[in-house]
């Protein structure tokens, strides 16, 4: 069987970056202060806020999974959903002026734009980037600051965990 695009993780992958990328990048007050991770090198030292994107491993549940519909182009496919972690960081000693709310305010903008039913673009980088649909916030699953007294001066975080939805198909 053959993958077909809507199945490679890497037009996932680099579709949810495109997003971040175009929605977030002037919401630090660094700049473009995003962490992707998978190797790109990344300082966080020289930064007093930024975000860190993580997609984690896609649950395909079993029972999601088996023909499609008739007239379907491809006749193999599954629902699945991706976990996207967002972590937001702000180092309170690095900030140019004081702000006890500055967390609050980044997970305020980060989270308007994952709101549950956002539906984010999913391109195919290997074929000039035609369109191959849409995924969806299906759920926020988690919405927490992470407290840590001992680090209370030094370093804030807030963890969001997205549950997105899509479609993968194969042939």
């Amino acid at each position: 069987m053959t993958l077909n695009a809507d199945a490679k993780i890497a037009n996932i992958e680099g579709s949810l970056r495109q997003y971040v990328a175009t929605n977030l990048a002037g919401t630090f007050s660094a700049g473009v202060a995003i962490d992707y991770g998978s190797g790109e090198p990344f300082d966080d030292t020289a930064y007093s806020e930024w975000l860190q994107v993580r997609l984690l491993d896609p649950a395909r549940p079993a029972s999601m999974m088996g023909p499609r519909s008739t007239g379907s182009t491809f006749p193999y496919g599954r629902d699945m959903f991706h976990v996207l972690s967002l972590n937001i960081f702000v180092r309170p000693a690095k900030l140019t002026t004081a702000n006890s709310l500055r967390l609050q305010t980044l997970r305020d903008t980060v989270i308007g734009f994952f709101t549950p039913l956002t539906v984010i673009a999913i391109t195919d980088y290997a074929d000039a980037s035609a369109a191959l649909g849409n995924i969806v916030v299906d759920t926020i699953a988690v919405d927490r600051l992470i407290s840590s007294p001992a680090r209370e001066n030094e370093l804030l975080q807030w963890n969001l965990m997205l549950s997105l939805r899509w479609h993968e198909s194969w042939t």
